[in-house]
C-alpha cells in the first residue's frame, strides 16, 4: 500500500509536491469555479484566549479527543503512549502502554465509556478511559489503522486502514460486521459516522470520498473534486453538510445525501491535516501543516480567525460545550477559551 503517516515528514512533504505537480485537476459536474484565498473581515473575527499548552508526549501527536461528557481529553502519539488528561487542569490522569508502534487514531464513544486507540501495530485497542482497563482488542486489518469513530448509540465502531479497507465493528463482537474497499493501493486516511447513524464517509490517498450506507455497507456516492490526498472527511452535527479537505490546502463542503459540492474554502498555504465541527453547528476549525488552525463560519463559510503554533498541526477538536478547542502541534496539546 502507499502510506499517508501522519505527521507529515520531510519525505512525505516531497511526495506530496511530487503528486500535486504530477496529477491533472479532476472536473466534475459539481466543481465550483475557483475563488481567492478568504481573509477574515474586522467584523468577524473571533479571539480565542490559550488556556494551558502542555508538554504532552515524547514525540509527535497524531490525534485528539474530547470525551462527549467534557470530563476528559485524551492524546495518540508516536510514542507509542495514549495520555488522558483533565481539561480544565491540564493534568495527566491515565497513560496507557498497551501499544507497540505509533499510535494513529483515537475515538471516545458517545456514552464516554469507551477509549478506542490504534496505529501501526494494526490492533484497535478499547478500554476504560477512567480506570485504564482494557475492555476489548479488535484485529483484522492488516496494515496501518488511520482513523476511527464511534456511532451515535455507541455500538458500533468504525475503522479505516492502510490496507484499503474501512471495517464496522458490532463492540460485541471481536469479529468487523463488513468491511469495504475503495479498490485502489492507497491508504483509507479518514472515516466518518453522520450524527444521524445513516451515512458513512470514507477518503483516500487518491483523492476520493465514498459514502456508504451505515447499515447495510451498501455504496452510494463517490465525490470528486479534491486535487490531491483527501487527508480527513468530518460531518456537521446536523448531519446535512460533509466537509472534507486534503492535500490540495482547500476545505470542500459537500452535501452527503446527494453528493453535491456546495462550497470550497481556502486560505491555507499547505496541506490540511484535520477538520472538526463545534457541536453547537457555528464553526469549523481546520488544522494545516502551515503552522495554523483556521476558524471558519460553518455555515457560510467565512474566515473568522487564524490560530499561529510554532510546528504543523496535526490534530483539533473542541470541547462538548463548543467553549473550548484543543490542538496539538509537535509533542505539545494546547487548549484554548471561545468566546
Amino acid at each position: 500500500m502507499q502510506h499517508l503517516p501522519k505527521p507529515i515528514t520531510p519525505s512525505i512533504r516531497l511526495l506530496a509536491f511530487t503528486f500535486l505537480i504530477t496529477t491533472s485537476l479532476l472536473h466534475t459536474s459539481s466543481t465550483h469555479a475557483k475563488s481567492p484565498p478568504a481573509k477574515p473581515t474586522a467584523s468577524s473575527t473571533i479571539k480565542p484566549k490559550l488556556l494551558h499548552t502542555i508538554n504532552a508526549h515524547a514525540r509527535w501527536i497524531n490525534a485528539v479527543a474530547w470525551s462527549p461528557d467534557a470530563k476528559l481529553i485524551a492524546s495518540a502519539s508516536d510514542d507509542h503512549t495514549v495520555k488522558i488528561w483533565n481539561p480544565k487542569t491540564a493534568k495527566l490522569l491515565i497513560k496507557i502502554t498497551d501499544h507497540k508502534s505509533p499510535v494513529s487514531a483515537l475515538a471516545f464513544s458517545h456514552d464516554s465509556n469507551r477509549l478506542a486507540s490504534a496505529g501501526w501495530d494494526k490492533s484497535i485497542l478499547i478500554h476504560n478511559p477512567t480506570s485504564a482497563k482494557r475492555l476489548q482488542t479488535f484485529k483484522g486489518h492488516t496494515d496501518n489503522i488511520t482513523s476511527l469513530t464511534f456511532c451515535p448509540q455507541s455500538t458500533h465502531l468504525l475503522s479505516g486502514s492502510g490496507d484499503d479497507t474501512l471495517k464496522l465493528w458490532s463492540i460485541r463482537s471481536p469479529k468487523p460486521l463488513f468491511s469495504r474497499s475503495h479498490n485502489n493501493t492507497y491508504d483509507i486516511t479518514s472515516v466518518a459516522f453522520s450524527p444521524d447513524s445513516k451515512i458513512i464517509a470514507s477518503a483516500d490517498g487518491e483523492k476520493q470520498i465514498k459514502l456508504w450506507n451505515a447499515k447495510s455497507g451498501t455504496f452510494l456516492h463517490t465525490l470528486l473534486s479534491h486535487t490531491a490526498v483527501v487527508t480527513t472527511v468530518t460531518f456537521s452535527p446536523n448531519a446535512k453538510v460533509l466537509a472534507s479537505a486534503s492535500w490540495d490546502k482547500t476545505i470542500k463542503l459537500w452535501t452527503p445525501q446527494t453528493g453535491k459540492l456546495l462550497q470550497t474554502l481556502r486560505s491555507h498555504t499547505d496541506e490540511i491535516i484535520a477538520l472538526a465541527f463545534s457541536p453547537n453547528a457555528k464553526l469549523l476549525a481546520s488544522a494545516s501543516e502551515d503552522k495554523t488552525i483556521k476558524l471558519w463560519n460553518a455555515r457560510t463559510g467565512e474566515l473568522l480567525h487564524t490560530l499561529p503554533h510554532k510546528s504543523p498541526v496535526t490534530a483539533v477538536t473542541f470541547s462538548p460545550d463548543s467553549k473550548h478547542l484543543l490542538s496539538a502541534s509537535n509533542k505539545s496539546l494546547k487548549v484554548w477559551s471561545l468566546p
